[in-house]
């Protein structure tokens, strides 16, 4: 355990008489919103996930953080019936992409 071994070095240096200095944190991993999305989680090729990436940066902070969630019960925009229109016009127009960039 470094954090037990780095306190019990500090402590037997102060008990012998030598300066104990802090030691400052230097954040080596920066967490925003993007890694929280759903979108993080698919795979793009490296290209597509950089453009995603930088268009969610693009966004105010207040958005990102809203995309970030799922929605709950009753926080839907649409209702039911348009949602799942939606839903499945946004999904046939994918399959047409993806067949579309497999025959190229």
């Amino acid at each position: 355990m470094l954090l037990l071994d780095n306190l019990r070095a500090a402590c037997s240096a102060a008990k012998a008489g030598r300066k104990v200095m802090p030691v400052k944190e230097i954040p080596i991993v920066k967490f925003d919103a993007w890694g929280w999305t759903m979108e993080a989680c698919l795979s793009f090729s490296r290209p597509t996930r950089e453009a995603v990436i930088s268009a969610f940066h693009t966004l105010l902070p207040e958005a990102q953080e809203l995309l970030t969630h799922a929605p709950k019960r009753g926080e839907w925009v649409l209702p039911f019936e348009q949602r799942n229109e939606a839903m499945l016009k946004i999904l046939a127009w994918y399959v047409k992409c993806v067949r579309r960039r497999n025959a190229e």
